[in-house]
């Protein structure tokens, strides 16, 4: 029961956080189209926001090569280039929110780990990854259990009133 109650904590929490950055996405994207005079400040936000979604490129035009999108808010010859990243941005953060709640996607959860952080496996090693993963997964939910049962939550609260005072 706990490690339910557990799951469904991560995952009302992960649809949480994927709803506040669209939300986030769509406010500095009413900023950038009603073009506010100070844009730029906004930059690191949109930049981080576009980061966490995997939409943020680096321009092409001459002067600003190299340089992130995200970064040149006010450039006017890059405003449809960025107004289609914000579209992209705000697709994404709701494609993630409602498949928070889809079991299917969460299968996937390993691959995604190790894409995180740029590596990519062949067909075959990502089976045996997920495999292995899910495997590890339900036996150490299964001796979590076991070793704590019910008393889990009344440690918890012990230590959360110790805490609070």
């Amino acid at each position: 029961m706990l490690v339910v109650i557990l799951v469904i904590a991560f995952v009302l929490a992960y649809c949480a956080v994927n709803i506040f950055r669209c939300l986030l996405t769509k406010r500095y994207y009413r900023k950038f189209t009603n073009k506010v005079p100070n844009l730029n400040e906004y930059s690191a936000a949109v930049e981080h926001l576009f980061d966490k979604a995997g939409t943020n490129r680096r321009a092409a035009v001459s002067r600003l090569a190299g340089e992130k999108v995200s970064n040149c808010l006010t450039v006017d010859s890059l405003h449809y280039v960025i107004g289609g990243l914000f579209q992209k941005t705000i697709g994404v953060y709701k494609h993630r929110a409602i498949n928070a709640f889809n079991p299917l996607y969460w299968l996937d959860m390993p691959i995604q780990i190790l894409a995180s952080f740029n590596i990519h496996a062949p067909k075959p090693l990502e089976v045996v990854f997920r495999l292995i993963f899910w495997a590890v997964t339900v036996i150490a939910a299964y001796f979590l259990e076991r070793l704590f049962g019910e008393s889990l939550f009344a440690r918890i609260e012990s230590i959360y009133r110790s805490i609070r005072g």
